[in-house]
């Protein structure tokens, strides 16, 4: 399944404008969730013990590759942009797909024949002999940079936490802690399960930071908050300023939200 996820999928928790956002366009976070093996037995993607010796991982990143080589087809680039390959959150151990719209052309509306004198007819005349009418044309329009980037983000479905999939994990919670053991050829390290266990709960932070954030909550924890979305644009903001996003070993901004709901 695809979902929103993060602020975009949080009824737009954080998000701010390009100047808010230190002159870089937004995220907007898209999740592709597979389904587990345990919830699907034909169609699902990961199972078993595929939690060890970075298995998923493997799994994961090969799908995001057959996925970014066809939405970077020739033919789909006036839809789907510009897709480039980046790393998730400074973790070269995931993989995540970065999409950047085409930009849009608008015509400057008005601005052409102005002329003051009847005289002006001939020099465009002359222009459009000479073949300079067709870049005249081209000036004419004006194309509008994107103004938001889409990041498709790789996980699973169900969760230890969210009680789907009939209350049954492919991983069970004791394998998301350091001494979990994720293998006997790898050594369960934080970075390991830290990062498998992000891929597990895609769907369960977004529930959770959207309980805090709407007015109108269905069912999750936590409860909503009218100050919320403005306490976390101050966090982002002071966050920026003293380079503690978008760094080395730093949270994102559903990171920073997930404090504030504690």
């Amino acid at each position: 399944s695809v979902e929103p996820a993060g602020s975009y999928g949080s009824s737009g928790a954080g998000l701010t404008t390009v100047r808010a956002n230190a002159h870089v366009l937004p995220v907007l976070d898209v999740a592709v969730l597979f389904p587990t093996e345990e919830e699907d037995e034909e169609r699902g993607v990961v199972g078993g013990k595929d939690y060890a010796n970075g298995r998923y991982f493997d799994k994961r990143n090969l799908i995001a590759v057959h996925v970014a080589k066809y939405l970077s087809q020739k033919k789909r680039r006036d839809e789907v942009g510009n897709v480039e390959l980046i790393d998730h959150d400074g973790d070269f151990r995931r993989v995540a797909l970065l999409l950047t719209p085409p930009p849009t052309e608008s015509s400057k509306g008005g601005k052409a024949g102005k002329g003051k004198k009847d005289g002006g007819g001939k020099k465009k005349r002359r222009k459009t002999d000479t073949g300079r009418g067709k870049n005249e044309t081209k000036q004419g329009t004006k194309s509008k940079p994107a103004k938001f980037r889409v990041r498709l983000i790789f996980g699973v479905q169900s969760s230890p936490s969210d009680g789907e999939g009939g209350g049954r994990s492919w991983a069970s919670p004791s394998r998301l802690f350091p001494d979990g053991g994720s293998g006997r050829h790898n050594v369960p390290t934080p970075t390991y399960t830290n990062s498998l266990a992000d891929d597990m709960h895609h769907r369960s932070k977004t529930k959770l930071i959207r309980s805090a954030f709407s007015p109108s909550p269905s069912s999750g924890e936590g409860g909503y908050c009218p100050a919320f979305n403005d306490a976390l644009i101050l966090a982002k903001v002071w966050s920026l300023q003293r380079g503690f996003l978008r760094g080395g070993d730093t949270p994102d901004v559903p990171e920073l939200a997930l404090l504030l709901v504690y």
